[in-house]
């Protein structure tokens, strides 16, 4: 009986937390209407509001199952730090009016649990509140459908558009933090939320054995850190590369990360006796430019610093000098670290620098091992439209709900990948002191190498989720004490029948006269900075496993540099398999070589072997075969390609592409599980054989066509019977004006180099069926047939 009471307690206890609550959450929604002219007022509401909701967790008495809900609602309703990105009145009128009902649905189920008089056991607690949380997650996504403002003539003035101030954007999602205003180009601060970090990944047992850092320089490229705060007893040097007259931290980016990497009080850090090199690169309106971080990078390079943190990204992965000077560092002996983005769960959404192979790019989980809604998602997008993108994150790790230092002492917590980044720099900080007996045996690709051995697989989730896993402190430091000079792959196997860990390659068997897949594997040198591929990879195949079934052929950086390169493999089903159903095996085997060392006489040399295993069935019939025209697809960087959708003001550069595998994904999958079976094409028309499919579909193109293309689709539509789909985005060259904007980094306008899609160029293509788009751009809803 004493256990009933407890146990109904603990559900009413939790009730009643929760409806107060809420109805703070309510007046704080008024307060939000009330101030919507001013954006900076409008997210200080905002993190008001989500702060009331922790208040949910402060009750001491909750039974452990009631305590558990209660933190998954507290993950919930952080989800409702969307702010909108314009103050244009009725679209906050809207956003209110969703969040109120969405907290009067869940007042309602709060009564209900109250009112429930035999809620004697765990279980109904459980059952009521997650109905509950249910509605939580159904306001966050009114949230996101209504952030936007409904569009008006005067909404493309250029007056609206926020110049390009070529900012690398921080990536951390915090508390009075949120750096969305000038994403448009540039890299951006990335958010951070509450843990002991630490704790979690068994840095006391480090510590234990004596090592804390010691004699490590670690390098914060961020918002600054003060001279005298009380968490942190060894900044050895602060500079200030901004335009500001101040080496303090204004917003409390820089601090929380720096306190992540190296505090040593309360909220504790990793490596407490590190040497901090403060590297303040943003300005406290979130401002910077490229020229700033190589001026601080090349002083990086001159104070000869063992590990840099770049809680920092943005889509300019041609932002060459830039590049450069990354690879520049890291080929100068520093361990790079860097936030993968804050763009999840959209995939090809990765953040420059982290997307480089010299680069650790880490992504974000919870503290269940959940891959983080907010963490973006590979593949890399450099090798587009001709190839395939690499695997990234290389890592994953705790960045949701972290504890760290605050702007001048105590403690607070954030999330975002610009939180798991400075987890993953304080724990290669503490490894690094425990082998620096090691010497140069220890170097940004052994370290790598290193982490990604020994990282644990989150489950159900795939490899452009999580990389290689989840960061093992304690097995990296047993790899790294016994790590011998050699090279490696990342992945380290390619199994195309692995789910869901290997998608989107394990969800479509291979067949004869397809397309090859492409699988771009990242070769690691830990022997050296430089080095080669000696003689020509090899594939080698099992012939009892029927290995022979299959050809292979590469594409490679014959010379690695820094510390890395790339090993292309295309994969096609001989012809003679056409008929046959089975798996096929074998492994290819490539010879790595890198200058001698130290007092070696003879080239070091690395022999790495890359097992492979597909899974093969009968050509499938022409009408089950889909192609998909990846060519004719293109995104920023090499120009300004805006947005299919023109609601999103404040980032008009269209940087994640368009592929069957990103922001396609949930169409190929959709048609994959309907019988198809999907193509990319990433060569020109004139480079297919049109017979082999029933189908060509051509998405929102922004390249033009040659005239051979032209010609050679109009015989294969009406010769060979090739169906055609088209879909094109908005075009129309008014709006196009009102979308330019200033780029303050390189001193121009920038006008868009087409619409949505190239209309013109699609008309072009259709005109010999004498179809055509309009120019007209429309909003609202409409109806096709029975289909809304």
């Amino acid at each position: 009986l004493l256990a009933s009471l407890l146990s109904r307690l603990a559900c009413l206890l939790v009730a009643s937390s929760l409806l107060t609550s809420l109805l703070a959450c309510s007046k704080l929604v008024i307060k939000l209407w009330q101030c919507c002219s001013n954006n900076l007022s409008t997210r200080y509401f905002l993190n008001g509001l989500v702060q009331a909701c922790y208040q949910v967790v402060l009750v001491d008495k909750l039974s452990t199952a009631c305590r558990q809900l209660a933190t998954r609602l507290l993950s919930s309703t952080d989800l409702l730090q969307v702010v909108p990105t314009t103050c244009y009145r009725p679209a906050i009128q809207q956003l209110v009016n969703k969040l109120l009902a969405c907290l009067l649905a869940c007042s309602k189920l709060v009564i209900k649990l109250l009112a429930c008089s035999k809620l004697v056991n765990k279980l109904a607690c459980s059952k009521l509140v997650n109905k509950l949380l249910k509605a939580v997650h159904l306001c966050y996504y009114d949230f996101q459908d209504g952030n936007n403002s409904e569009c008006h003539d005067d909404c493309w003035a250029v007056k609206d558009w926020s110049a390009r101030k070529g900012t690398r954007s921080s990536l951390s999602m915090g508390q009075s933090l949120s750096f969305s205003e000038d994403s448009s180009k540039g890299r951006k601060l990335l958010r951070a939320i509450p843990r002991q970090i630490t704790q979690a990944l068994q840095a006391d047992i480090l510590w234990s054995m004596g090592y804390t850092g010691e004699d490590v320089k670690v390098a914060i490229f961020d918002t600054g850190l003060h001279k005298q705060h009380p968490h942190f007893k060894n900044i050895k040097d602060r500079t200030n590369w901004t335009n500001e007259k101040s080496m303090d931290d204004g917003l409390g980016h820089g601090t929380f990360v720096a306190g992540v990497i190296a505090s040593s009080k309360e909220c504790l850090g990793f490596a407490p006796d590190a040497e901090l090199h403060i590297y303040r690169v943003f300005t406290n309106n979130q401002v910077s430019y490229t020229s700033w971080f190589l001026d601080a990078f090349n002083y990086a390079i001159l104070n000869k610093v063992n590990v840099l943190n770049l809680s920092i990204g943005g889509p300019d992965f041609m932002d060459q000098p830039f590049v450069d000077k990354v690879w520049e560092l890291t080929a100068n002996g520093v361990i790079m670290v860097s936030a993968i983005g804050n763009d999840g769960p959209l995939y090809g959404t990765l953040n420059n620098p982290a997307d480089q192979m010299d680069v650790i790019g880490v992504g974000g989980i919870n503290f269940e091992d959940q891959i983080a809604r907010f963490s973006s998602r590979g593949m890399t997008t450099w090798e587009l439209p001709a190839g395939y993108g690499r695997v990234k994150p290389d890592i994953v790790t705790y960045g949701s709900g972290v504890r760290g230092s605050n702007l001048r002492g105590g403690c607070r917590s954030l999330s975002g990948t610009s939180v798991a980044s400075p987890v993953v720099a304080g724990a290669i900080s503490l490894l690094l002191s425990s082998v620096r007996h090691r010497g140069d045996v220890i170097n940004p690709a052994s370290m790598k190498q290193a982490l990604l051995a020994s990282a644990r697989r989150v489950p159900d989730a795939n490899i452009f989720e999580q990389g290689h896993g989840k960061l093992d402190l304690i097995k990296a430091y047993q790899v790294l004490s016994s790590y011998k000079p050699q090279a490696s792959l990342s992945p380290s196997y390619v199994d195309l029948t692995e789910c869901p860990y290997m998608w989107p390659y394990c969800v479509q068997p291979l067949y004869a006269f397809g397309l090859p897949v492409i699988v771009n594997v990242t070769i690691l040198n830990g022997m050296g900075v430089t080095g080669s591929v000696v003689g020509k990879p090899v594939w080698h195949p099992y012939l009892p496993q029927n290995g022979d079934r299959i050809d292979i052929s590469f594409s490679y950086s014959q010379i690695l540099w820094p510390w890395s390169g790339f090993l292309a493999l295309s994969i096609r089903v001989t012809p003679a398999s056409s008929t046959w159903s089975g798996i096929a095996q074998g492994h290819v085997a490539l010879n790595i070589s890198s200058p001698p060392q130290g007092d070696e006489m003879e080239r070091r040399m690395s022999l790495i072997k890359l097992p492979v295993k597909v899974k093969i069935i009968p050509t499938p019939d022409r009408s089950k075969r889909i192609l998909w025209d990846q060519y004719h697809n293109l995104r920023y960087p090499p120009g300004y390609f805006p947005r299919d959708n023109l609601k999103m003001r404040n980032n008009p550069l269209d940087w994640n592409g368009d592929h069957v595998h990103t922001n396609f994904r949930d169409m190929f999958n959709y048609i994959t599980k309907q019988g198809y079976f999907v193509e990319v094409l990433g060569s020109p028309f004139t480079c297919f054989n049109a017979s082999h499919y029933g189908t060509l579909v051509i998405v929102d193109a922004e390249e033009e066509y040659f005239p051979e293309e032209m010609v050679k689709l109009r015989e294969d539509i009406e010769k060979l019977g090739l169906s055609l789909i088209v879909v094109g985005d908005w075009y129309n060259i008014e709006v196009m004006k009102k979308v330019k904007f200033y780029d303050e980094n390189t001193r121009q306008w920038w006008m868009p180099d087409t619409g949505g899609a190239n209309v013109p160029a699609l008309n072009e293509l259709l005109a010999p069926w004498r179809m055509a788009f309009s120019d007209q751009v429309y909003e609202g809803d409409y109806r096709l047939a029975d289909n809304a």
